[in-house]
């Protein structure tokens, strides 16, 4: 089991508790002799947005938990926070929550539709599948199935 895995299992439980949703987690650095430190990277989510209170209370009994069951070799930072408005889409879970919202993708060199939209795409997420995200753009009133396997970035983008 990778360490990530068994930090999912220590945390999720406790951010389930709490009301919350792991929205993605970061493992960053090395471990090892003269590895320097890791930092752990929780951002949580919840309906209506998570507060700085929330991270406190994560941080606190996460930072607990990970420590009395030696998930992490070595010395480490535990960084609690919301992934932010103009948050990364990287999962389908992630496209299937966003429903209704706008958001920018772009398309790796090799996908059909870069040539047709210049890589870039900004639209409103329609629809959702395991496959792939169906945009509407509201520009040219064009509807783009993009699978997921073409998108290189994608993330939420402020309206005004």
């Amino acid at each position: 089991m990778s360490m990530e895995q068994k930090i999912r299992d220590v945390a999720l439980p406790l951010i389930h508790a709490a009301g919350m949703d792991l929205f993605d987690l970061e493992l960053a650095g090395r471990t090892g002799k003269g590895g320097g430190r890791r930092t752990l990277r929780l951002f949580l989510d919840k309906e209506g947005g998570v507060t700085i209170d929330d991270c406190a209370l994560i941080s606190h009994q996460v930072g607990m938990a990970l420590e009395a069951e030696e998930v992490i070799d070595g010395a480490y930072v535990l960084e609690v926070s919301s992934p932010g408005l103009t948050r990364p889409l990287k999962t389908p879970d992630h496209f299937r929550r966003s429903v209704g919202k706008l958001v920018q993708v772009k398309l790796k060199g090799t996908a059909p539709l870069t040539k047709e939209t210049g890589g870039k795409m900004i639209g409103i997420i329609e629809a959702v599948d395991d496959g792939g995200v169906t945009l509407f753009i509201r520009e040219t009133e064009a509807r783009h199935l993009v699978p997921f396997d073409d998108v290189a970035h994608a993330q939420l983008e402020l309206e005004f």
